[in-house]
């Protein structure tokens, strides 16, 4: 039997998933490491590990969780995740818009704001959009018999790369090296990105054709 992959929307669903979680990893790495530097997302603020981090460290949790549970088989608890935390996003750029605060993320460690006033709550309501379109499909497909790839080595090696490099951009930070370790860190996160992602069907059967001489069963 073939062994399950993402199919191509979900795929995109969980790449723009990733993009802020990524995102906020940095900055969120840069509060707790930092304990000066000065952060502002939308209402949020504080020097370093403030007390408003705690929302930002949720939010970065639980989006690694939904993208570990979207790329290794996207059970049924997968979904009402999946479709939670992207109705929360959605809801927190529209109050955020309209509230009090302003839709901005700044941090010393990029060295410039991003304004999300416009481009957040369009990507929040069409990621959205996408993660319904994809549930309701799935639901009608059914998830019995889904099968992954197991980890493989290049996961575990990734996942190593993952952990040495927040650990050295958690350093750049320590020092002050804010552009650098910001650098470093995106690497990291696509490292982590990479260490839950399922090898694709296809190139289990180039490899079991090549090695074996017999598709993977």
């Amino acid at each position: 039997m073939l062994r399950w992959y993402p199919p191509v929307l979900l795929q995109v669903v969980l790449e723009l998933t990733f993009l802020p979680v990524a995102m906020f990893s940095i900055f969120l790495l840069n509060a707790v490491v930092d304990p000066d530097t000065q952060w502002t997302i939308g209402i949020l603020s504080g020097p370093g590990f403030s007390p408003d981090l705690t929302a930002v460290m949720a939010f970065v949790a639980s989006g690694w969780v939904l993208l570990v549970l979207g790329w290794r088989g996207a059970k049924t608890i997968f979904k009402f995740v999946m479709l939670i935390w992207h109705l929360a996003l959605f809801i927190v750029s529209v109050l955020l818009v309209i509230g009090p605060g302003d839709l901005i993320l700044r941090g010393e460690a990029i060295g410039f704001s991003i304004s999300f006033e416009l481009i957040g709550p369009v990507y929040a309501i069409s990621t959205l959009s996408l993660a319904i379109y994809w549930t309701l499909a799935d639901l009608r497909g059914g998830t019995k018999g889904r099968s992954v790839s197991p980890i493989q080595k290049r996961n575990r090696i990734a996942f190593i790369a993952g952990i040495i490099g927040f650990s050295a951009s958690a350093a750049g930070y320590y020092v002050n090296f804010e552009q650098s370790a910001s650098i470093i860190g995106i690497a990291a996160a696509f490292a982590f990105r990479e260490s839950i992602r399922p090898l694709n069907p296809s190139k289990e059967i180039q490899r079991a054709f090549s090695a074996e001489g017999s598709a993977p069963r």
